[in-house]
């Protein structure tokens, strides 16, 4: 039972300060039985305040999220991550009208989650050095055969401040992206023994940005109307087109292969931490008159 709590507090840690409603109990019982589906969730208003960035959700979606954790074989098996479905849409902060307590608020919150984890990194110094290899080698071995997948991806942006006269849409989208683990020579395998380096390859399908000018906004749809579309206009394959998005990026697909050094301090750093060659297709980039 100690393996679920450990997931539960690693999700609750990653996830809990941007999904809303995360269940911890359910999470608990899903992850005891090794597997864990959460389906239609959308992320907080304010997830991304602690990134200081210039804009607010206006409104989100996650299809699915799903996890296969094997307990039974966790040191010989792949942890599976998998997203579904990350839909998006953005706009300026100065949308929204300044509210002086929400703001003193949430940065009163931001600053005690720095202080809430300087006092969890203060205290897991007191952890005597053997239980602190356990859970160091298990979150290794967890990582080494991890395989993250993520699919169906759009992110966009709506602009009608800066500009009034020609309101403007910026999204970025991609088909999915994949991470899983790797030999030397870069197949496909499950890494059943320690070593001082992980391999493992990213593969990016179907990356494209595009910038549309003079656009109408979708703020007044329905939510699942702007999901919908949102969703719609991911390109999955060469044949498909889409005569609603100019494109500054044509889809593009991109290749990784990462060395990833596992104990680079006990090491001496002799090698890079992450060692990564990027392999790019033929790009296509093009901006017009309109998007100037």
């Amino acid at each position: 039972m100690v393996f679920a709590h450990l997931a539960v507090y690693f999700l609750n840690k990653y996830l809990g300060d941007y999904i809303e409603n995360l269940d911890t109990k359910q999470l608990k019982i899903s992850l005891w039985h090794g597997d864990l589906i959460l389906k239609n969730l959308s992320l907080k208003h304010d997830a991304l305040a602690n990134l200081d960035l210039p804009f607010n959700v206006a409104t989100s979606y996650l299809h699915e999220l799903s996890m296969h954790i094997p307990w039974q074989h966790i040191h010989t098996h792949p942890t599976k991550v998998h997203i579904d479905g990350v839909y998006l849409l953005l706009t300026p902060k100065t949308d929204i009208k300044y509210d002086r307590e929400r703001d003193e608020q949430n940065r009163y919150e931001s600053k005690m989650k720095e202080v809430h984890k300087i006092e969890q990194f203060q205290n897991s110094q007191k952890i005597t050095k053997r239980k602190d290899t356990f859970f160091e080698r298990l979150e290794i071995h967890i990582l080494r055969n991890l395989e993250l997948s993520i699919s169906n991806f759009h992110i966009a942006f709506e602009d009608e401040v800066t500009k009034p006269e020609c309101p403007f849409a910026f999204g970025i989208t991609f088909n999915y992206i994949k991470l899983f683990t790797t030999n030397v020579e870069w197949e496909p395998l499950i890494e059943k023994k320690d070593a001082p380096v992980m391999y493992k390859v990213g593969e990016l399908n179907k990356l494209s940005i595009y910038w549309n000018s003079n656009t109408k906004t979708r703020l007044e749809f329905k939510s699942e109307d702007i999901d919908e579309f949102l969703q719609i206009n991911i390109i999955e394959h060469e044949s498909k087109s889409d005569k609603q998005l100019t494109y500054i990026l044509r889809p593009l697909n991109i290749q990784a292969k990462l060395k990833i050094a596992t104990a680079s301090s006990e090491q001496h750093y002799v090698r890079p931490v992450v060692d990564a060659q990027v392999d790019l297709e033929q790009i296509s980039f093009n901006i017009d008159r309109n998007q100037v």
